[in-house]
């Protein structure tokens, strides 16, 4: 019953905030849930101040961490709510662990990377409402979070270096 965001803590584009007002919404209801932000970087103390100025309950900042597999090992969710990304890294090693990721669709690589409502979410940009809702769907679907959570974990497959190779050994045959 851990939500995770992970990731360098600057706001520009990770959009850190987002993910705190998300997790101060759900936090309400999901009162034996707690949100785990961790990294490091040049806006920690702001968005902690964010935090604390909110009143946001079950949230903490680990910091940064050498063994973030333990993070991953027990969280269901891990939140992106960039404004843009190159390709999310944190995302795919998330899935890896079988976290369910949920995103702003803000960038198009990880339509790559997720298949929304099979082994993640993708949001509108910025619909902290529509994100909530559907999170929350899942939390009360014990069977639907399961089966997401395999396809997250088949999904990353794909990204296996055999698989890379193999595509890449196609490319220079054509």
């Amino acid at each position: 019953k851990i939500i995770l965001w992970v990731g360098r803590v600057t706001n520009n584009p990770k959009n850190i905030p987002a993910f705190i007002d998300v997790w101060n919404i759900m936090s309400k209801k999901n009162t034996d849930w707690k949100a785990i932000i961790i990294g490091d970087g040049p806006d920690l103390e702001y968005n902690k101040e964010y935090a604390k100025k909110r009143n946001v309950e079950r949230l903490e900042f680990a910091g940064r961490q050498q063994n973030v597999a333990q993070f991953y090992n027990k969280a269901a969710f891990s939140g992106i709510t960039s404004i843009s990304e190159g390709w999310g890294m944190t995302i795919v090693e998330a899935m890896s662990y079988g976290c369910v990721p949920f995103v702003y669709d803000t960038y198009e690589s990880l339509h790559n990377i997720i298949d929304d409502n099979k082994n993640g979410i993708i949001v509108k940009p910025f619909n902290k409402e529509e994100m909530i809702q559907r999170i929350q769907e899942i939390i009360d679907n014990k069977d639907k979070y399961v089966a997401m959570q395999q396809n997250a974990i088949e999904k990353v497959k794909t990204f296996s270096i055999e698989k890379i190779v193999d595509k890449w050994e196609e490319i220079f045959k054509l």
